[in-house]
């Protein structure tokens, strides 16, 4: 029998569950990345969520452009697989800078050199 519990904090295992509501992702979305007080956790499904993100302006020190909901949604997967397969639990603050450094070196990657 599969286990569909989150091993964080016991809940069932959902998407919703897993990108917005676990306690460790509340942890990861209250980092104040955005102008607004945008706060995923606050929504009641994924696409709200997503929808909301797509709205939403980075803070000008973070210093990316483009949207940064997916790059922290992928690094909240990569930490819960971790968790699953490792057995070690990345911080929040783990979470995000390793969402911010990857959508960083993809802008970068986007940018065509001079000759």
């Amino acid at each position: 029998m599969n286990n569909t519990s989150c091993r964080h904090c016991g809940e069932p295992e959902t998407a919703t569950h897993v990108f917005l509501h676990c306690p460790l992702t509340r942890q990861v979305w209250s980092t104040n990345i955005w102008e607004s007080n945008f706060n995923p956790s606050e929504c009641n499904t994924f696409e709200e969520a997503f929808l909301r993100a797509a709205e939403a302006t980075n803070l000008p020190p973070i210093g990316i452009a483009g949207p940064l909901f997916p790059w922290i949604c992928w690094d909240i997967w990569t930490a819960r697989n971790y968790r699953i397969f490792e057995n070690k639990i990345p911080s929040p603050d783990e979470i995000i800078s390793k969402a911010l450094r990857a959508a960083r070196e993809w802008n970068a990657a986007q940018s065509t050199p001079e000759p």
